[in-house]
């Protein structure tokens, strides 16, 4: 199990209101503009491409690593 805060439930809720409002047919979360899922390689593109506009150099296990250090910061429970 995976326990989420507040915020997250908050934003996934009205995500979903969003989806009912303009009929999407996908029971996935995280869909693409023709209703199918999210894959790997898509979000490879997009990451290539936000990397190429804004000269940025990271590596997504350089954000697993941010996402917890800003977790530490914030003093979360880390269990």
């Amino acid at each position: 199990d995976v326990l989420i805060g507040d915020t997250l439930c908050k934003i996934l809720s009205e995500y979903l209101q969003h989806r009912n409002n303009v009929n999407v047919k996908s029971n996935f979360l995280f869909i693409n503009n023709y209703d199918n899922p999210v894959t790997k390689s898509n979000i490879q593109k997009m990451k290539t491409k936000i990397l190429r506009d804004t000269s940025i150099d990271i590596k997504f296990h350089d954000l697993r690593r941010l996402h917890g250090t800003l977790l530490c910061e914030a003093n979360a429970n880390m269990k």
